[in-house]
Parts: C-alpha cells; structure tokens; sequence
C-alpha cells in the first residue's frame, strides 16, 4: 500500500494542481470500478449459493437483510458526507488543527447518534415477533432468523461510526485507498461465505461472514491505515469536540440526507406504484429493466464522485475556470457514456432478460426507449448534483429534491395511467429534467457566474 502511495505521489507531482486533481479522480475512478465489478460479482455468485443452501424461507430473510443493511448509508443523517467539504476546505488552506476538530466532532457525533440508533433497534428488536412479521413456516428458519436479525441490527450500528473514513479519503482525493481496502474485505467476505457453507454454518454465521465483513472489516482496515500511520494527527479525540462545528455538520448532513432520502424516494417508488397499479408481472419486467440501465450511471459515478472534494478545493483557491472546464467537460462525457451505452442496451435488454429471468419478464419497446431517455437525463443530473456537493449548494439540492420526489409520485400516477408502465418511468426522466436539470443546473450556472466574477475583482487564480 504504501508502495502504491508513492507511486500515486509522484505522478501527481509532474503536473500543476487541476492536473493533480484530475489524476486522482481518474484513478479513484478506476479502482472503484474495479471494486464494484468484484463486489456485483461476489453478490450475483453469492446468489445461487445461498439460494441453494439456505432454502427458500431462509433466503428470503436473507435478501430482506441484504435490503435493510443498503439504508445503513443515510442512517447518520448525511453527517460523513458533510465531513468531505469542510475537511477538503481545511486541507487546501493546510489547516491541520480545523481538520482535527472536524473529523473528531463527526466521530463523536455519529457515535452517539449510533448509540441512540442501537437503543432504537434493540427496543423494537424484542418487541416485535418477527416470525409472524416475516410469515415464517419452516421450523429451520424459525430458528435461525432471530439470531441473523440481531447480528444485522449490530453490524448496521457498528457500521455508522466508521463511514467518516471513505470520507475522509474522499477530502483528501484519495478514495483509491480507501477503495482497495474494500476490495481486499470482499474477496474476505466471498471466501468466508464458501468457508461457511462448506461448514454448514447458521444462517446468522454466514450474515456474520459476508455482511460483517463487506460493511465493516474493510473501513477497520482502512481506518487502521489512516489513523495508524497515514494521518496520525487525525485520530479522533475528545478534546478536538467542538459543539459549534457539530452543529455545522449536523445542519449541512441534514440537508444532505434530505437530498439522498429524495433520490431514494423518485427511484424506489416507481416499484411500488407499477406493483400497486399494474401487478406482480410488470414490476419484474421494470425491475430487471431498470437494474440493467442502472449500469450505466453506476460506473458514470465511480469516475465523477471523485470530483465532489475536488470541485471543493478549486472554488476554495478560487480557480473558477478549471471547475467551468471539467464541469463542461464531465457533461459531455455522460452525455456520451449514457447514449452509447443505453443504445446498446436498447438494443440488448430483450434477449438479456429473456436468458436471464424469462421470457415473461422482457419489457416493452416502449418501456425501454422511456428508460433510455431516464438513463441519459440522470447521467446529466448526476453532473449537476456533483459539481452541486462541490460548491455546498446543499439546501438548494434538498429543497429541489424534496418537490421532485413527491412531484415524481403524482406525474407517475398521471402517465401511468394514459401511458402504461412506460408512463411511470417517463416521470422519473421528465421530473429530473425539470428539477434537476433545470431549476438546480439553472442555480449552479448562476453561482459559478457570480463566483467567477467575484475572482476576477479580486485578483484570485482562475
């Protein structure tokens, strides 16, 4: 690892500041798509495995837990995230002692959030009969799900406290890091699944294994790393609490959460509605369209999520034209990506599905072509609300994306019902165009403008 830094250092040395900065996104790009091939890997392999061995009840608490543990990223209320701006502002202006305080009040601050979670979770833990609530029927998963949920539920709190550290690497532009611990803790956890099945293990060792280990062991690792010999200064300490900053934090994570909680809502919702109007069969068709173009702006965001920590430290040191570039420039690589892509999407998805989940489940012409034109609409909104986390425009994204998700349920509902399934994907694309793209891209113009000519006045580097 080490090894790895120097050489990461040293490229970054032969070139100017925005150069150094697009490096590091370039190969915190890489390695994170690495990382997620591995992790879809490990997660569509593990499938059949546990399918297999755990039967049908017991798997289906299995993928109920998977589901519940994917949320443990918006638990802490967006406080991590909230982490990236200020820590990235303090390291451009070399501030090591505000750096301390921030990462010390995030920790603290989760922390006890974690533990009023865990009080939380334990209450409802043993107050609800959860073999009544899942409907269980064999005595084998009757047996084996009280203990799995408990794991899960401590696992979920163990996991909150220790989301500063992707966060922290993401400040420092150095997610590649933090990346290649993870990738390490998923060939763990994919081994130590095989070990267990091959053992017989409980349903709740195998949750042990392969949750504990994706969500936990490699932000030990990497926090091992960081605070053991990277950044030693930065250990988390008491003294370095500060009530104003976690008041900052809290307001800023707030706003963000909001903003995540509404991305959740205008894309899990569509689910629901489809399930609710149209039946069980069109939601397996939507929901495995939907997985298959979903690709597209996952691997468009293991290339521009690097960029939130750098737009941040170019509108700290003033350099305007730099972010108006790569922002002009990550828009006409979506744009590029999405069409190319989806295109081949387009032209792939019936005989993808047909192979893949039946023939009963292939989607509609016009179902596809509707989340085509989604897919290229959130590649560009996915620019905006990057560049968006960069400059701390954080309450103009949660207010935007509060109206946008419950306009999205209302428009779903209305082209539904005149269009079919294809409506309802159609509203998630015409909603982000309108909010996202238009009212959010409208003020992020407008901000870089002021911004820009704000340098200009006072002599600043572009």
């Amino acid at each position: 690892m080490r090894i790895f830094k120097k050489f990461i250092n040293s490229v970054a040395k032969l070139e100017d500041k925005g150069s150094q900065r697009i490096q590091r996104a370039g190969i915190s790009g890489f390695v994170t798509l690495l990382n997620t091939v591995v992790t879809l890997g490990a997660g569509l392999i593990s499938i059949p495995l546990t399918a297999k061995y755990l039967g049908q009840e017991s798997f289906g608490v299995w993928l109920i837990l998977s589901t519940f543990l994917g949320w443990v990223g918006i638990a802490d209320l967006g406080l991590a995230n909230s982490l990236t701006n200020g820590l990235s502002t303090a390291h451009t202006k070399n501030d090591h002692i505000e750096a301390q305080k921030l990462v010390s009040t995030a920790f603290f601050t989760i922390f006890s959030i974690s533990i009023l979670i865990l009080v939380l979770l334990i209450f409802i833990y043993f107050n609800i009969s959860w073999i009544e609530a899942l409907n269980l029927k064999s005595l084998e998963a009757r047996l084996e799900a009280k203990g799995a949920i408990l794991i899960s539920l401590l696992i979920f709190v163990c996991r909150l406290p220790l989301s500063i550290v992707s966060r922290i690497y993401a400040a420092y532009q150095e997610v590649y890091f933090y990346q290649l611990w993870k990738l390490i803790s998923t060939f763990l956890a994919f081994g130590g699944l095989i070990i267990a099945i091959n053992y017989h293990a409980s349903l709740s060792i195998l949750v042990l294994v392969f949750f504990g280990c994706n969500l936990l062991l490699g932000d030990i690792f990497a926090s091992i790393a960081l605070f053991g010999w990277e950044r030693r200064w930065l250990l988390p300490k008491l003294d370095y609490f500060k009530l104003k900053s976690s008041r900052w934090l809290l307001l800023t994570g707030f706003q963000l959460w909001l903003a995540q909680l509404s991305s959740i809502i205008i894309f899990q919702t569509d689910l629901i509605i489809i399930a609710l109007k149209f039946g069980a069969l069109e939601v397996a068709s939507y929901g495995v369209s939907l997985k298959l173009f979903s690709l597209i702006s996952t691997i468009q965001l293991t290339f521009l999520s690097p960029f939130w920590p750098a737009y941040n430290e170019a509108i700290v040191g003033k350099e305007v034209k730099w972010i108006i570039k790569i922002f002009k420039n990550s828009l006409i690589l979506s744009l590029c990506w999405s069409l190319f892509s989806g295109t081949i999407i387009y032209f792939l998805c019936p005989i993808i599905v047909r192979s893949w989940v039946g023939q009963n489940a292939i989607p509609s012409q016009k179902l596809i072509i509707a989340m085509l034109f989604t897919s290229v609409i959130i590649s560009v909104a996915h620019c905006i609300g990057i560049l968006a986390a960069g400059l701390s425009e954080f309450s103009i994204a949660a207010s935007i994306g509060i109206v946008q998700g419950i306009a999205n349920i209302f428009l779903s509902i209305v082209l539904g019902n005149m269009f079919g399934v294809s409506g309802v994907s159609w509203s998630t694309g015409i909603c982000l165009l309108i909010f996202s793209v238009g009212i959010m891209g409208r003020r992020i113009v407008i901000t870089l403008i002021e911004s820009n000519r704000s340098s200009k006045l006072t002599g600043g580097k572009f």
